[in-house]
């Protein structure tokens, strides 16, 4: 909104679709696990419906999975990855959401 010489000119604008990837948890995280698990958590939040895509990589960006894929609905997200059979190391994660794109790493540690 703009005052010019006592007017007030309001111009719409257009709403960007926001989102949000968070942090794993735990991170970093035991391969080994408790209880024989290796299980951290992904979250990622949208405010509007949309397609998203959450992948993890290796560090020579190699995939090692499709976490998410497919339309979601607004709010949060929660998605598990187990890394039971992954080396101990840095694991980027992606969240594509359109030609949108948010990366993240987690720690795997023996």
């Amino acid at each position: 909104m703009a005052s010019y010489n006592n007017f007030i000119i309001e111009a719409p604008f257009a709403k960007s679709t926001t989102f949000r990837l968070r942090q794993n948890y735990p991170n970093p995280f035991s391969k080994s696990g408790r209880q024989g698990t290796a299980i951290t958590k992904i979250h990622f939040d949208l405010s509007r419906t949309d397609d998203a895509v959450l992948k993890i990589y290796n560090v020579l960006r190699q995939e090692i999975s499709t976490l998410a894929q497919g339309k979601y609905q607004p709010g949060r997200h929660e998605i598990g990855f187990e890394a039971a059979n992954l080396p101990a190391d840095v694991y980027p994660y992606v969240l594509r959401i359109g030609d949108r794109v948010l990366t993240k790493k987690m720690l795997v540690v023996d």
